[in-house]
């Protein structure tokens, strides 16, 4: 008869990862808000001068949860891929250079059409 042994982390070893996951998030979010601010900054003198209607939310929260969103997603597909190293790497940069690209450009399109872009 044979005995099948378990390992189970201990409670500590559980709360030390789960800190290191919410770290690992906050440091990415704070990264990605202050780049994507810096990107904005770049390109601001070049957009026309209209003012932004008011939202739901001030513009800084609206910032903040579209990169905590987007963070949290890039974070989740890293975690639960089958893929590592070089590969994922790859992989994930592509797919989030080519979604933030194609995402951009048709928001463009579609809310700046009467505005800056013609016919």
């Amino acid at each position: 008869m044979s005995t099948t042994t378990t390992m189970q982390a201990s409670p500590v070893q559980s709360i030390g990862k789960t800190f290191g996951w919410i770290l690992r998030f906050v440091v990415l979010v704070i990264l990605y808000f202050v780049l994507f601010a810096a990107g904005g900054g770049f390109v601001a003198p070049y957009l026309p001068a209209t003012p932004a209607e008011p939202g739901p939310v001030p513009e800084m929260i609206a910032l903040l949860i579209v990169c905590c969103t987007t963070v949290f997603i890039v974070m989740w597909m890293i975690h639960s891929s089958r893929w590592h190293g070089w590969k994922l790497s790859l992989s994930m940069s592509v797919a989030f250079y080519l979604v933030m690209t194609l995402v951009t450009q048709l928001e463009a399109w579609y809310f700046l059409l009467g505005i800056t872009i013609g016919p």
